[in-house]
């Protein structure tokens, strides 16, 4: 049977200490029909020509050097030019386990979804630990039951683009919104509706780097009102889906994030 290819869409913006670390777990995962596309979004620094560097070396690899748009248009953009049957975002910061992608293409090959959603680590630029990331259960979801999952007190789990492997299928109407910090907030209830089946699995396969610089490290507190426009924009979003039965959890997350 042949393999299916899967897109990992990398955007990068000025993260020339990080970005060797980040393409080169990409390059030693144990799946390997991959197209890997770097989005150089209109980085000042060297990450541009990191990445044209490791075009050379590797044929899988697709650069699109752009203007700055943010991470919502640099994903967006990726997504466009994206020819595998499934895609998976990793920020250029960030670096993955080297089965990450082959452990997320099993799980939705073995349960026939369209989702699948992997536990991670939260650490330093050390590499040390520096938040407690409680592991997701292995279990599998209908696209409401996972909608449902949105409401807990740690929904940013299921939140985040990154530790997910998707079809890209689900992305044929979706976009990320432009010019706004809260991005994967606005987006993930569309995506998980769209979704006949969603796979959740406790192992910890991404390492999502906190520091310092960072969109989420420091954001402007005026930002916040980007996640909370978010959250209203579901509420619509499951008026209009026949959903209103989903709005109290929307409104418990409200309550929590903003009480």
């Amino acid at each position: 049977m042949t393999e299916k290819k899967i897109s990992v869409i990398i955007p990068v913006y000025n993260i020339e200490k990080f970005l060797n670390k980040c393409i080169e777990s990409v390059l030693a995962q144990t799946y390997k029909n991959l197209e890997i596309i770097l989005v150089d979004d209109g980085s000042t620094d060297s990450s541009g020509i990191i990445c044209d560097n490791f075009a050379s070396l590797d044929n899988r690899i697709k650069v699109l050097h752009k203007t700055n748009g943010g991470l919502s248009s640099a994903r967006n953009s990726g997504i466009e030019i994206a020819s595998g049957e499934y895609v998976a975002f990793i920020d250029g910061d960030d670096y993955i386990e080297p089965n990450m992608i082959e452990t997320l293409l099993n799980a939705c090959a073995n349960n026939e979804a369209d989702l699948s959603i992997c536990s991670f680590f939260m650490e330093d630029s050390e590499g040390k630990i520096c938040a407690k990331s409680e592991s997701l259960e292995n279990n599998c979801y209908s696209n409401i039951e996972a909608l449902e999952l949105l409401a807990l007190p740690r929904q940013d789990r299921y939140v985040v683009a990154w530790n997910k492997l998707y079809k890209k299928s689900l992305f044929d109407k979706i976009k990320f919104p432009l010019n706004k910090l809260y991005e994967d907030q606005a987006t993930v209830h569309k995506v998980f509706w769209e979704a006949k089946k969603i796979v959740t699995l406790s192992d910890k396969l991404y390492h999502y780097i906190v520091r310092e610089g960072s969109l989420s490290y420091k954001p402007n507190p005026l930002q916040y009102f980007d996640d909370l426009d978010a959250l209203l924009a579901r509420i619509d979003f499951y008026r209009q889906k026949g959903l209103e039965n989903l709005i109290p959890d929307v409104e418990k997350v409200i309550f929590y994030l903003f009480g």
